[in-house]
């Protein structure tokens, strides 16, 4: 008889007698995580840097983007597309109206974060607006 269970089993030992031991994880320490604040609290020069790099991402073409500041780079207009594209398939919407709409957003938001660092690292993290 097979026992479906074994999927759901913690197969790490809860002490350390077992010999077994857990992996270490690689995830970046909390000091070299991006911490996104609310536009309103940058300062003016903080905002004028994030403007810029937009400015940028909308008046650069991919390649000399790419070129100028490494593949993350991505357009504007990129972004543009890729959301509309989304929302028109035939399927069906792929960015709204269903379970996806957290996941594919925030795919959609850290690449957009992504290519906006490549313009301008010292930004840090992408702003956002909380109404």
């Amino acid at each position: 008889k097979k026992d479906n269970k074994v999927l759901f089993r913690l197969k790490v030992a809860a002490d350390a007698s077992s010999g077994i031991e857990c992996p270490v994880c690689s995830a970046a320490t909390r000091t070299t995580q991006r911490v996104r604040r609310e536009m309103r609290t940058l300062t003016t020069a903080e905002w004028s840097k994030v403007t810029s790099a937009m400015w940028i991402m909308k008046t650069t073409s991919q390649a000399d983007g790419v070129a100028a500041h490494g593949a993350s780079f991505r357009t504007y207009d990129y972004f543009v597309a890729k959301h509309l594209v989304a929302m028109l398939d035939l399927r069906g919407d792929q960015a709204h109206f269903g379970p996806m709409f957290m996941t594919w957003h925030t795919a959609f938001i850290l690449e957009f974060e992504n290519a906006l660092l490549s313009v301008d690292p010292e930004i840090l993290a992408m702003p956002y607006w909380d109404t």
